[in-house]
């Protein structure tokens, strides 16, 4: 009988370290694109990666992706259909729709890309937005 308890209690903390929660986020490399004033285009460009560590969480119904100590959420993630999910599809992949861009993380490389997708498309050429693409690797909290 305690044999049997204590594979049960192993068993259900083994089924607890699998459902993973919230994973931090922090940003290796950003490339993108920023409007030269003097010749009028837009050229490619690296960014400096900034000290905002991100967070991945799952909320009652959702993940939340933001910055790290931020209140506000700002994506709606899924893995079916690009958003109409709720949760990592069975290759380990997430997607969400952030309000300027997209993310995609997967669990088992722990490695995710994001996009700032605002300026360009507006047709302002101005560097107010510049499309970049971001790198990074995550950890589970």
């Amino acid at each position: 009988m305690n044999k049997l308890i204590i594979i049960l209690f192993s068993l259900s903390c083994f089924q607890l370290a699998l459902a993973q929660d919230a994973y931090i986020c922090i940003p290796i490399s950003r490339t993108g694109f920023i409007f030269n004033e003097s010749n009028k285009n837009w050229e490619q460009t690296k960014f400096k990666t900034n000290e905002d560590k991100k967070i991945l969480k799952k909320n009652i119904n959702k993940w939340d992706w933001r910055i790290f100590g931020k209140k506000e959420g700002w994506s709606a993630c899924g893995s079916e259909d690009f958003g109409k999910g709720d949760d990592f599809n069975s290759a380990g992949f997430i997607f969400c729709n952030t309000q300027s861009g997209h993310l995609r993380m997967n669990k088992n490389s722990l490695r995710y890309i994001e996009t700032y997708e605002l300026g360009f498309i507006d047709g302002k050429d101005q560097n107010t937005h510049t499309p970049l693409i971001e790198i990074g690797t995550c950890s589970p909290l």
